[in-house]
């Protein structure tokens, strides 16, 4: 069975001895090295490492008894094998191996190993929801029977990287707001020590969300922000804002995440409605409009890295934090911003203050999420994580 592990040496044991070596021949008293190495994922590794070629016998104790084999090996070798493809059957194993040089004193060492067969590939309970509307963030949380590693997961064939979380994980992925309505297939892969590779495959049902186009009339003050001659102006500043959205860093936070603004008013214009401004085109409003009096203290829902802090023309007073794995969350028209770009800010700390600036018609904070930058609807994240 484990015969291919061995390099048959060219040159026999006479030719060594008689090669101008005789002294060492007669003299080696230093046994070979012989070792046998967990190498991860089921494998294991044996090296052998001595002066002359050596004689080996190899003793596998298992469910099945004993299989011996016997043969000749260089003196140098190192070779690793999959106990998965070894033929073998499921239980607990002894693999003993003893080296003999070719010296006249026959120097010789021993090693053993212990080690368990497992061709049971691990099982997945998976939660998650039944169905999702577009701009939810998908999640779902994943636990096994024992423990995994290498785990993953395609959505729609795109695959995505678990999040390890108290016992398991979380498959965090956006739903865009432009998904069509249907199943979602899902398909996850969990490997565990001895490499085998549990599948799960499922669904979640995208459904529907329409609503009716809000249409909103701006001021001519504002309006002017969307003329042609203030393109280049809004250009720039969308290349800025979408920028500060790309790096997948760390995780930052810990739990559910804050309202960032407490007032008694209700949200004015919610995300995912669709609006069209002046007449113009229909689109997706991208957050949540809270009104709330000029000067009400905005809060970090979560902590997060101060990635954007700048006036600008649309938006207004803009604020944009990191707050790890893909998720940014925005804040626009403020009318003081509290927090420099660069900045660490903790859950609950004021980073700006409610205003009308930029392109609004009264004082209310402007407050977008995205995921791996997918606009998502931060509410999902408020009072309870989305999995929970």
């Amino acid at each position: 069975m484990l015969r291919w592990l061995w390099v048959v040496p060219a040159l026999g044991v006479a030719l060594w001895a008689s090669g101008g070596s005789l002294v060492r021949y007669v003299s080696d008293a230093t046994p070979p090295l012989v070792e046998l190495l967990p190498a991860g994922h089921g494998r294991l590794t044996l090296r052998i490492n001595d002066t002359s070629p050596v004689h080996f016998r190899t003793s596998l104790v298992g469910p099945t008894g004993e299989r011996v084999e016997t043969g000749t090996a260089s003196g140098r070798v190192e070779r690793t094998f999959q106990i998965q493809r070894a033929g073998l059957v499921e239980g607990r194993y002894t693999l003993a191996v003893q080296v003999v040089d070719s010296s006249w004193r026959r120097n010789a060492a021993r090693t053993a190993m212990g080690f368990v067969v497992d061709l049971t590939p691990p099982r997945l309970q998976v939660h998650l929801p039944s169905q999702l509307v577009p701009g939810s963030t998908l999640a779902a949380l994943i636990t096994a029977n024992e423990a995994v590693n290498a785990v993953w997961a395609e959505l729609d064939q795109v695959r995505y990287q678990l999040v390890p979380w108290e016992e398991g994980y979380v498959l965090l992925a956006p739903i865009p707001l432009s998904a069509t309505p249907g199943p979602r297939q899902i398909r996850l892969h969990a490997t565990d020590a001895q490499g085998n590779t549990g599948v799960w495959e499922g669904a979640v049902e995208v459904v529907s969300d329409s609503r009716s186009v809000q249409d909103i009339t701006l001021p001519p003050g504002p309006a002017a922000l969307l003329a042609p001659e203030a393109a280049e102006a809004r250009r720039q500043e969308s290349e800025l804002y979408n920028s500060s959205l790309g790096p997948v860093t760390p995780r930052r936070w810990q739990g559910p995440f804050l309202m960032p603004v407490t007032t008694d008013r209700e949200i004015s214009s919610s995300f995912g409605s669709r609006r069209t401004i002046n007449g113009g085109p229909v689109h997706f409003h991208l957050g949540h409009d809270i009104p709330a009096p000029v000067g009400t203290p905005i809060v970090a829902p979560a902590p997060g890295l101060v990635v954007l802090a700048r006036q600008v023309p649309v938006r207004g007073g803009l604020t944009v934090l990191d707050h790890g794995l893909g998720l940014y969350s925005a804040y626009f028209h403020q009318s003081a911003l509290l927090v420099q770009e660069g900045q660490e800010v903790a859950i609950g700390q004021v980073i700006g203050q409610v205003g009308s600036t930029g392109l609004s018609t009264g004082p209310h904070l402007h407050w977008e999420m995205t995921f791996l930058e997918e606009p998502v609807n931060p509410l999902q994240w408020v009072g309870r994580l989305p999995w929970e």
